[in-house]
């Protein structure tokens, strides 16, 4: 039950020069005690007020109280947001606060209670591990949210905004100019409501990626491609799962010469709150057109016309539903595509062709003998050493029974009766995975160095200058695309628990491998480097000015490999 805290107990006269209604210790002691019996946090609030105001029946009379007698406590207890927006309340109740003597828990407690039922039902999922100053902040912006949400306009907002009269003139804190001068008397931050810092340095004022530019915080956009009469067009698409189906501004479709034909019937199109939007209905459609998402989502899809010049081209329900791609909500980035994209939309034509290159089971075949087979040359007298058998822990065993039985098959290795041996171990891969290496240092020790220089980081990014449009390539088990010289494959012997065996192709550890495989792959796009290739070890980056050229220059690369 809720007790009038002005009358008395039997509903007698009001009572008059009430004291502190109780220490805030003995508070905190009635909330920990009767927490345990409460369901809800409503009950709590209700019983608190009960013992609050039964307390204030024999309490002191040497409270504080404002002007007309009233007693501070009681006034912070019929304290309620109401109408007003949060940050208006949070004025009031710490202006309050500051005379009651309260500690922060309580205040905490009755703050939360005179919030609207809706804020507070946002703020439910909110830890109560939080300061007064943070739930305080976080109240305010929520609220805001929740009065820009409810005044916002329709779903399609950037193309038919209405224009309203603004109910009072707001500064740039988004405070109406009353509070705004009532938070300057009391040194209030304009942004989050707390005391002991001004707004510009506000430990939760938004960052500027978070401010301005009206919807276009909510909103997810992907660059996409339209392509007409070999004419393409790059532009920002509009991810809309309330939007039934896709639309494309007229002024756009215009401006490239899209073919249109009338919709037969017309499309109804209404906002969320059913009111029509425009004219009401969607009256012309376009022919399938080329659309491209990002570089190698390619699709043919149709639009209906309609007038959005914010947002040229929206993607809807139905889009979204036929591809179903993985969404970052975090970042507003499209991360991963459906089974059924990868099987159709990502096969991208410009490089079908290729599709071999990227082959498993082709980089997994033994290569033939080249002329840049990896030599190792050893220093005169000298014969690589015999290294002992490291112990493996049952993971790390059946992990290299494994990479045998594979390498076998593949022919990257072979039983060997060599008198050389290095020792085998694993080490972990960031993905918790096991690499396999071998101890190589022995043999290193006695090599003589192959003198190819690799490249220098920052000379190459330096290349990097203008350009727009960037493709990695990184090389499948690179290393072992290269044979060892025939004659020198006893060198790379390696034993295990489970035998002894030795390298046909050239492994990881070898000192000589980096240079060996960049003198190789230097060789394949000399003419290239520096133009719009740069080649780091088995690492290949294309660079391009435009979309238009980067499909030629990777073609190039692609066949190049």
């Amino acid at each position: 039950r809720r007790m009038d805290p002005n009358t008395s107990a039997s509903g007698g006269a009001p009572l008059q020069n009430t004291s502190p209604i109780m220490d805030p210790a003995e508070l905190r002691d009635i909330i920990v005690r009767q927490g345990a019996s409460i369901r809800s946090y409503q009950e709590q609030i209700e019983s608190l007020q009960d013992q609050l105001c039964s307390a204030s029946l024999t309490a002191p009379r040497d409270t504080p109280t404002a002007r007309g007698g009233k007693d501070i406590s009681i006034q912070l207890m019929e304290l309620w947001q109401g109408s007003d927006a949060a940050a208006d309340y949070a004025i009031r109740f710490r202006t309050l606060a500051a005379q009651s003597g309260w500690n922060d828990a309580s205040l905490w407690a009755v703050f939360r209670a005179g919030l609207n039922p809706e804020l507070q039902a946002e703020l439910a999922c909110r830890t109560e591990d939080t300061t007064l100053s943070q739930f305080v902040a976080t109240a305010i912006r929520l609220d805001n949210l929740l009065r820009q949400h409810q005044a916002g306009p329709s779903r399609f907002s950037s193309s038919f905004r209405e224009e309203v009269p603004e109910p009072m003139q707001l500064g740039r804190s988004g405070l109406a100019e009353p509070a705004q001068q009532q938070w300057s008397r009391m040194r209030l931050c304009y942004n989050c409501g707390a005391s002991g810092h001004l707004s510009p340095r506000c430990p939760e004022r938004p960052s500027s990626a978070q401010v301005g530019g009206g919807s276009r915080f909510f909103s997810l956009l992907v660059p996409v491609s339209l392509c007409v009469s070999n004419r393409c067009v790059s532009v920002s698409a509009l991810i809309d799962s309330g939007a039934a189906v896709n639309l494309i501004d007229g002024a756009l479709v215009e401006r490239l010469g899209i073919p249109t034909f009338p919709c037969l019937p017309p499309l109804r199109i209404t906002a969320i709150d059913s009111r029509p939007i425009g004219e009401g209905y969607l009256k012309r459609q376009t022919e399938l057109l080329k659309f491209r998402v990002g570089l190698f989502h390619h699709e043919r899809l149709a639009f209906y016309v309609t007038s959005s010049p914010a947002n040229p081209v929206i993607l809807g329900f139905l889009w979204l539903r036929r591809h179903d791609p993985q969404i970052s909500w975090c970042t507003g980035e499209l991360v991963c595509w459906s089974p059924a994209c990868k099987e159709k939309c990502l096969r991208d034509q410009e490089y079908a062709e290729f599709r071999e290159v990227f082959s498993e089971e082709r980089a997994a075949r033994l290569p033939a003998h080249q002329p840049w087979d990896c030599a190792i040359n050893l220093l005169p007298n000298d014969s690589p050493p015999r290294g002992r058998v490291y112990p493996l822990s049952l993971p790390e065993s059946k992990a290299m029974e494994e990479y045998i039985e594979t390498a076998l098959a593949a022919g990257h290795i072979r039983p060997s009766t060599s008198p050389a041996a290095a020792g085998f171990f694993f080490v972990g891969k960031k993905d918790g995975g096991l690499r396999p290496c071998i101890d190589y240092r022995g043999l290193n020790a006695i090599t003589v160095p192959y003198p190819y220089p690799l490249p220098l980081v920052p000379a190459a990014l330096e290349q990097l200058r203008g350009a727009r449009i960037f493709s990695k390539l990184d090389l499948r088990s690179a290393y072992n695309l290269v044979r060892i010289k025939k004659g020198d494959e006893w060198k790379t012997a390696f034993h295990t628990t489970h035998g002894h065996y030795e390298y046909r192709v050239m492994p990881f550890g070898l000192t000589n491998a980096p240079a060996v495989f960049q003198a190789l792959i230097n060789g394949v796009f000399q003419d290239l480097l520096g133009k719009w290739v740069i080649a780091y070890i088995d690492d290949i980056l294309v660079y391009s000015a435009s979309p238009e050229e980067h499909v030629l220059h990777v073609r190039e690369v692609l066949s190049r490999l």
